[in-house]
């Protein structure tokens, strides 16, 4: 033939051949450009940039979640285009632009080395073709850590669909850092009344495969039954994941909030009652009666802490300044401000939820008695700001930081919604305090040290949004309330979750397992804040899959069995977790999850480590599902 010029690929599609055991999808001829369920691989986007006259532009290495290598280490990237120009942007920032040249190689010359930051990293390509603008975007985790031979393995849920499961297998060293260079093969199994959706010859639809990236997919049918999945790999002992289907069950989803309310009521009446009774004869709570100690900056109701992990400075005869001991508290530290307004917020949230049962006002007259003391009373009240916060002594007379002690306070607004139907809830009251709690909010969104706080690149923005949203809430700020929603969006979900729904920044820490606990924790008490009709961040979802329901799907397993919690033990407090952590609560019903409910009504209310208690933001979960017009709630 001749007449005929050009270039051509063969073959467009994978198919099965008997000659190649040993692929990574065995008995699978791979060299196709889409795999059998016309899945694109990267070589289709590369024959494309050769081919078509569509303007399009791909970034190099989308099945590529975890990328690797030294900490600001350059990396090449490469895109694959037919513009005639493209520019990319590393983490929101240009990188340059260059040409497309059909003669330099690889990727026509559009290829870039630049450095990556550990944890997780947005690259985004922009290319222009006769006038017309075209983009790509990838997300991925950078890891700078060094692994170790693989030690185990690890068998979890990924995603739930309806009836279906994706489960995931990964291979870790003994630190609980993933062999991304590991290419074992392994063997998925089931048992029970699902089916294993195996023999499809992609690399997700295969019973024996070999792992990429140090990990391994399958989908299982559930079938509204139960099952159990194994996964196989030689040289490491077998494990097993049970799964079941909630099909059969009562959707949770669409239990009402009433109803919700009532459960939680009935289950917690004898307990809530009990801790308000015993708050009655409690003092008035004023920071002004506990001066912070006289080296401090702060004056008479300020609030005053020193960061939990400093310690004095061994080699200093003064002990300054103070050096750091990550994930060791100091217990010599000035600590009486944190402890008082816990014990205010545990007081007047238990009072009020005691007032929601049976409108008792005896509780409500107690906890507004507290709350008048604390927030209102010129003589006593606390000031609305933290400047004099986690103070590390020789260092800073205050941090941004600091501003997650008043995480203890997100619950208190929902006390004051409840207490608005109580006789004692005068409207000048109600009025000083919402005043108190936005001239707080305004201090946090204004001062540099509430600035800071918000764009911290770990669980300390996320707390600081989830205190900020029950202000806003009770204040009815809908500006505040619409900025958070579009930062959780925008910057908390893409910066702060990997692409398995763990969070990097958190595993990373000496306390990895409660830091991944308080974090999610966090992040579904901001849905459960901010959610509303036309902005449900509950059903919110990454272009790349991302939600806080895949958070849920990353930590129920080890909440469940902590033994199968795969990282190194938190260096403290690793026994006492978990507890009722509102994640499970809410996520239950927002996710239509009874194993959630089930694990969260079987763990302690009441938890009396004080580290525990520390990082806990509801203590009161019936105040989350309640609002002022149900009250009285067991009529």
């Amino acid at each position: 033939m001749n007449w005929l010029t050009g270039t051509a690929y063969w073959i467009f599609k994978d198919f099965s051949t008997p000659l190649r055991p040993d692929n990574p999808v065995p008995y699978m001829n791979q060299k196709g450009v889409v795999e059998r369920d016309l899945t694109p691989k990267e070589a289709y986007y590369v024959f494309q940039s050769y081919w078509t006259q569509k303007p399009m532009v791909r970034i190099y290495s989308h099945t590529w979640p975890v990328r690797w290598g030294k900490d600001k280490e350059n990396k090449t990237v490469k895109i694959y285009s037919n513009c005639s120009e493209a520019e990319l942007f590393v983490n929101g920032k240009s990188s340059g632009k260059k040409k497309h040249n059909s003669q330099d190689f690889p990727a026509a010359g559009l290829r870039w080395s630049v450095p990556f930051k550990k944890g997780m990293n947005n690259l985004k390509a922009v290319a222009w073709k006769d006038g017309v603008e075209v983009s790509d975007e990838i997300t991925f985790r950078y890891e700078t850590r060094t692994w170790d031979q693989p030690t185990k393995l690890v068998l979890k849920e990924f995603q739930r669909r309806a009836d279906s499961v994706t489960i995931q297998g990964l291979l870790m060293d003994s630190k609980g850092i993933l062999c991304l260079d590991a290419r074992n093969f392994v063997q998925f199994g089931l048992t029970g009344d699902g089916t294993l959706l195996d023999n499809l010859g992609t690399s997700r639809g295969a019973r024996k495969v070999q792992l990429h990236n140090g990990q391994a997919m399958i989908d299982v049918q559930l079938n509204g039954g139960a099952s159990t999945v194994s996964l196989l790999c030689n040289g490491y002992p077998t494990v097993f994941l049970n799964i079941e289907s909630f099909s059969n069950k009562t959707n949770l989803k669409e239990v009402s909030r009433q109803e919700r309310a009532l459960y939680v009521a009935q289950l917690d009446r004898e307990r809530i009652i009990k801790l308000a009774t015993s708050y009655l004869d409690l003092k008035p709570i004023s920071l002004r009666d506990y001066p912070a100690p006289s080296a401090s900056r702060a004056g008479l109701g300020d609030y005053y802490s020193m960061g939990d992990y400093w310690w004095p400075n061994p080699d200093t005869p003064n002990g300054l300044p103070y050096v750091q001991r990550d994930g060791q508290s100091n217990p010599d530290n000035f600590s009486q401000h944190r402890m008082l307004l816990r014990s205010l917020r545990d007081a007047v949230v238990a009072l009020s939820a005691a007032y929601a049962l049976e409108k008792n006002e005896v509780y409500a007259k107690k906890a507004v008695d507290l709350l008048n003391v604390f927030f209102v009373d010129a003589d006593k009240r606390m000031n609305p700001h933290l400047l004099y916060a986690q103070a590390i002594p020789g260092i800073t007379d205050g941090r941004g930081i600091g501003i997650i002690d008043t995480l203890h306070l997100a619950e208190v607004p929902l006390a004051i919604e409840v207490l608005k139907t109580s006789n004692t809830m005068t409207p000048e009251i109600l009025s000083s305090l919402k005043k108190w709690f936005a001239d707080y909010a305004e201090w946090m969104i204004t001062h540099p040290n509430g600035i800071q706080e918000m764009n911290a690149a770990n669980n300390h923005s996320v707390a600081y949004l989830v205190q900020l949203a029950a202000f806003a809430k009770l204040t009815q700020d809908t500006k505040i309330q619409s900025m958070i929603r579009t930062r959780y969006k925008d910057i908390i979900l893409p910066s702060q979750m990997d692409l398995d729904g763990s969070f990097p920044a958190e595993l990373a820490r000496t306390k990895p397992y409660g830091y991944s606990i308080f974090q999610l924790d966090n992040m579904v008490l901001l849905c459960h804040l901010l959610s509303i009709k036309e902005d449900n961040l509950w059903e919110f979802t990454l272009s790349d899959g991302r939600s806080i329901q895949m958070g849920l799907s990353f930590l129920f397993d080890y909440l469940k069995n902590k033994n199968a919690w795969p990282y190194p033990p938190d260096v403290e407090h690793f026994v006492q977790w978990p507890v009722r952590q509102p994640c499970l609560l809410l996520g239950a019903y927002a996710f239509n999850r009874p194993d959630y409910l089930a694990l969260w009504k079987s763990l302690e209310a009441d938890p009396t480590d004080l580290e525990i208690r520390r990082n806990l933001a509801v203590t009161q979960p019936l105040l989350w599902l309640i609002q002022s017009e149900d009250v009285p709630l067991l009529r």
